[in-house]
C-alpha cells in the first residue's frame, strides 16, 4: 500500500498510521496476511475480545488496510465474514521535503 502525503491529506494519513501502530491492529493484520479469517477466529486466536476485533477490522477497512474476501453461511445460518490484510509489510519514512507512507 502507497500512499502520498500532500496538504488535502496528512491528517487521514497521520490517522491511518495511528490506526495500524497499535497493537490489536498489528495482531489482527499478521494474523490475516497469509490467509483470510473470521473475526471470531482472530479473536481466539490473538485472545482478543471479539467485539473489539469488529471494532478495529471495521475501522480497518474504511482505511483499505483490510478487505472481506469472502462470505459463507454458518450451520446455524449465519452470514460469515471472512477477512484479508490488503497489505503485507509497513515502512513509514520521513524524507526531507516529502512525507510518504510505504
Amino acid at each position: 500500500m502507497k500512499l502520498q502525503m500532500d496538504e488535502n491529506s496528512i491528517e487521514n494519513d497521520i490517522l491511518l498510521i495511528h490506526e495500524i501502530s497499535d497493537v490489536m491492529a498489528f495482531r489482527i493484520i499478521t494474523s490475516i496476511r497469509d490467509s483470510p479469517k473470521a473475526a471470531s477466529q482472530i479473536s481466539l486466536e490473538n485472545s482478543l475480545p471479539l467485539s473489539s476485533t469488529y471494532k478495529k477490522i471495521k475501522k480497518l477497512q474504511k482505511y483499505g488496510v483490510v478487505r472481506i474476501h469472502r462470505s459463507e453461511i454458518d450451520e446455524s445460518g449465519k452470514r460469515v465474514l471472512f477477512y484479508k490484510s490488503n497489505i503485507a509489510n509497513f515502512e513509514f519514512r520521513i524524507e526531507k521535503g516529502a512525507h510518504r507512507i510505504l
